[in-house]
């Protein structure tokens, strides 16, 4: 029991088991997955495995150490998800109250205009302008269409609401965001939440590729619309 546990404890402090990029780190050049190493102190390293294997012919030499790598894509995750709750934010804001205030007022105008009518006819039946099934038959008509135009009113209000709580916004990649926004350290569910493919070019260029960047775009495309409509 003993030797197993101790086997156990061992296979935890393997970095080769700590690769979070694994299955998400290619060369940027060649496009092979690119391979990881375990250096001296226990250090890993990224290199590029058609390289390694064919040389020149197969690819250009690269390597990246991993604390670099890391705090390349921890950086770059931070100003996508910055960038993404900001725009949600200010869409979510600005649409909901404008559209809401809108909707708002054209209902609440319909019902006093209503109420107006429902009180117009009692005062005509207290003159005697209308007799009392006429007031009658107004008066249910009009509480009719109050209630109808309150009910509408209503289910407007909750729609605009929902509106202001998911429009643009991928719920997936916002529970992300709020998960994993102002943190320094990457893991394994972060890149997995997060980033599709990540890229490493000759001269050390990184390019992340990120989930739900088509969702980001039309984000940032809508902001900059409500921006110019200004």
């Amino acid at each position: 029991m003993k030797r197993e546990r101790r086997k156990l404890e061992k296979a935890k402090e393997n970095p080769k088991r700590d690769n979070v990029f694994k299955g998400k780190i290619f060369c940027g050049d060649c496009g092979i997955t690119m391979g990881c190493s375990v250096g001296k102190h226990n250090s890993k390293s990224y290199y590029c495995t058609n390289y390694r294997e064919n040389g020149a012919m197969g690819c250009v030499k690269k390597h990246i150490s991993a604390g670099k790598l890391e705090k390349a894509v921890a950086e770059a995750v931070q100003i996508y998800l910055k960038m993404f709750l900001e725009s949600r934010d200010i869409i979510r804001s600005r649409n909901g109250n404008i559209e809401i205030s809108k909707k708002r007022m054209v209902l609440e105008k319909e019902i006093r205009q209503l109420q107006q009518k429902l009180s117009s006819s009692y005062l005509d039946y207290k003159d005697k302008l209308l007799t009392v099934q006429e007031y009658f038959m107004l008066k249910e008509e009009y509480q009719r269409a109050l209630a109808q135009t309150d009910e509408v009113r209503k289910e407007k209000e909750l729609l605009l609401h929902e509106m202001q709580e998911t429009y643009g916004d991928n719920l997936e990649l916002s529970q992300a965001a709020e998960q994993y926004a102002g943190q320094d350290t990457v893991t394994q569910d972060m890149i997995d939440s997060l980033i599709e493919r990540i890229e490493v070019f000759a001269g050390g260029r990184i390019h992340v590729i990120f989930r739900f960047e088509d969702d980001c775009r039309r984000l940032l495309e809508k902001k900059e619309e409500m921006e110019v409509g200004e």
